[in-house]
């Protein structure tokens, strides 16, 4: 695969369910235009700063397999499996189901359905395990057509998104309009974290393209420019999308609305309009669903390979139980969650396995040759994604008790494998 191809899974991967769903949820927390935009923006310098660290290590391990690869060699094996089991858990099967539950909520509103239950469980819920089971049965299947689908499911997002958020931004009328009159309102500092969470949600997927580095040609150089150029783009379409929605609708009218890409083209465009933009959206979404379908099963599985297995050029294929596994945590999710759960404890480790990641630019199992080849990364940019990474994280578990446990639970098993690994009680191949 080559530099393209590249650009477009970190662009599939990070054009999710977030841009969808969160600006509404941020309106209901931050209350201001001005604050809303400002999470936007930190969350775009907190991704690129990753970018830019990632792209150091990857020069120097272009290796697939994600943060579990590098964590497995930077720190301990055994915290790499951890870190791939939780990766392929609370990441990419929670992403499978905050999708799910995103497109059930703008199916939903497209067809001018409410929700009602069927045998004891909502008619959104359904829907969403629907959708899960379909995208798994289709990597599972009929594995060599699965990736064309999703990429013309993905390309057709992207500029569904484009034409609302250029449309949108056009149509303001700058002397009257919501984001012009807007002014600086303040918000709780829990309002400000969970918000925050939102956004690393949102922009999660800058780091798509290391899960698979080894399949890509020069990955040293593919891998880097690809998260360079794919953020990039995506991170210029949010922005413009974000304006084009506080410009022409007050952050009031947007509270607490999941679709609320949906209820900017009923403004633009009429209800009719949106009804059929939210059903489309709602078949398109099903690309966010395949991209973790396919991503997840591949970290675990390349964490799981034999050292043999490892150092073969083309790793062996990845059994469908691991699709089917993951598919089933994410309709367990979808039933015992909410949609804010989800993504608040994703946004915890979406945290978490990065920063321990860059934090590895520090052990001495990085080559000092090439660590003085970058010191920007070393002094500026590392100690800026760390540090805001951390903040985000603490200020985060204020409040939230399933966050800490989750967090003290994930410490004490680290530091168990630690010990057992140092006392050669534990093996990791």
């Amino acid at each position: 695969m080559g530099l393209i191809h590249a650009i477009f899974i970190v662009v599939a991967s990070m054009l999710g369910t977030g841009i969808l769903t969160t600006t509404g949820l941020m309106a209901a927390r931050l209350g201001g235009a001005l604050e809303i935009l400002a999470v936007w923006v930190m969350g775009a310098l907190l991704a690129m700063t990753g970018v830019v660290c990632y792209s150091a290590i990857i020069r120097r391990n272009p290796v697939s397999g994600g943060e579990a690869t590098l964590i497995a060699a930077f720190y301990f094996p055994s915290w790499g499996y951890l870190t791939a089991i939780l990766s392929f858990l609370v990441g990419f099967a929670a992403s499978n189901a905050a999708a799910g539950m995103a497109l059930a909520a703008y199916f939903m509103t497209g067809a001018g359905i409410a929700d009602f239950q069927v045998g004891g469980i909502g008619i959104g819920k359904l829907l969403a395990i629907a959708a899960i089971v379909l995208m798994t049965l289709v990597h599972a299947q009929i594995k060599n057509h699965s990736m064309r689908i999703q990429t013309l499911l993905a390309f057709l997002k992207f500029m569904l998104l484009l034409g609302v958020a250029t449309y949108g931004f056009l149509h303001i009328d700058w002397h009257v309009s919501p984001l012009a009159t807007a002014s600086w309102q303040g918000a709780s500092l829990d309002g400000w974290t969970l918000c925050l969470l939102f956004s690393v949600f949102t922009y999660s997927g800058w780091n798509a393209a290391i899960y698979s580095a080894s399949e890509f040609r020069q990955p040293e150089r593919t891998v880097p420019l690809a998260m360079l150029a794919g953020s990039g783009i995506v991170i210029v379409l949010y922005l413009l999308l974000n304006v084009a929605i506080l410009g022409n609708l007050p952050s009031s009218e947007i509270s607490g609305v999941e679709a609320v890409v949906a209820r900017l083209v009923e403004q633009l465009f009429g209800a009719e309009t949106s009804r059929m933009f939210a059903l489309l959206i709602s078949i398109v979404l099903l690309s966010s669903i395949g991209v973790s379908s396919f991503a997840g099963p591949r970290v675990l599985h390349r964490i799981l390979l034999s050292r043999d297995e490892k150092m073969m050029p083309i790793a062996p294929p990845v059994p469908a139980r691991l699709l089917w596994i993951q598919a089933g945590v994410s309709i367990m999710l979808v039933l015992t969650g909410s949609f804010e759960q989800v993504m608040s404890l994703m946004g915890v480790f979406l945290g978490i396995a990065p920063v321990l990641t860059v934090l590895g630019i520090y052990r001495r199992k990085w080559n000092p040759a090439d660590a003085a080849y970058h010191p920007f990364i070393r002094y500026v940019a590392a100690p800026l994604f760390i540090g805001f990474s951390s903040v985000i994280i603490l200020i985060s578990l204020m409040g939230n008790r399933d966050a800490v446990s989750f967090v003290f639970g994930l410490f004490a098993i680290s530091l168990s494998l630690m010990v057992l690994e140092a006392k050669g009680l534990v093996r990791v191949r």
